[in-house]
């Protein structure tokens, strides 16, 4: 018995266990959110609110399209994160009525357990896809797609970020739209980009609007304020 210990023992010392357990799971949601369509739907949000899209989520999910959370209690501490903590609050600010800790925080509980990454890794993970993607999405600028009060038709709207978000013509991926109301009008409120372990982009699974409704040709705002 005590020989049994003692290899158990050196076993626990040879190979570690990560706090984060890789729960099955074959992609990442990366989950971008428009700042002004989250705040002029609210009383509490910090103002003036970001005006590029920031980070909701980077959210593992299973094929075709199940989310996987909370896969252990492993709780977030600075520490674990002091070196990304200046690109987190470019990149994931919370500007709702919580601290930008409380809300890495919940995401990390939720979501970030399951990705058999520690802390620091899985947040560099979100930061560098997000930095990619607001890069690629400056293009929208050139092309006219910016935010205004006028609306744009929904599926216009989609097809240019779906463009912009691929590196070459060939590449582009299923992205989805994800849409909240003010005044009874569709707005966009996110956008899900699809990718691997690695941050490789990956076609998303369908629909491609969520919450947007039935008519893929009706009016939707990408708001300035």
């Amino acid at each position: 018995m005590i020989a049994k210990m003692f290899v158990f023992f050196l076993l626990l010392i040879c190979f570690p266990v990560s706090n984060s357990t890789e729960k099955e799971f074959d992609y990442y949601k990366l989950v971008l959110q428009w700042p002004i369509s989250v705040c002029n739907v609210r009383r509490s949000c910090l103002q003036p609110p970001f005006s590029e899209f920031t980070v909701h989520g980077l959210w593992p999910f299973l094929a075709p399209d199940s989310m996987v959370t909370e896969c252990s209690k492993d709780v977030l501490t600075k520490s674990k994160v002091k070196d990304t903590i200046k690109a987190l609050r470019k990149y994931w600010p919370s500007f709702v009525d919580r601290e930008d800790f409380d809300f890495w925080s919940y995401q990390w509980l939720k979501h970030g357990t399951c990705s058999g990454l520690d802390p620091l890794p899985y947040f560099k993970l979100a930061i560098s896809t997000t930095i990619e993607a607001r890069q690629l999405l400056e293009s929208l600028n050139r092309k006219a797609y910016t935010p205004r009060f006028k609306p744009y038709q929904m599926n216009d709207l989609y097809d240019n970020f779906k463009a912009a978000l691929a590196k070459k013509p060939e590449d582009k991926k299923v992205i989805q739209f994800k849409c909240n109301k003010k005044d009874g009008k569709f707005q966009l409120l996110e956008i899900y980009v699809c990718v691997d372990k690695k941050g490789v982009a990956l076609d998303c699974p369908t629909p491609k609007f969520i919450e947007c409704g039935d008519n893929e040709m009706a009016e939707i705002r990408y708001p300035d304020k």
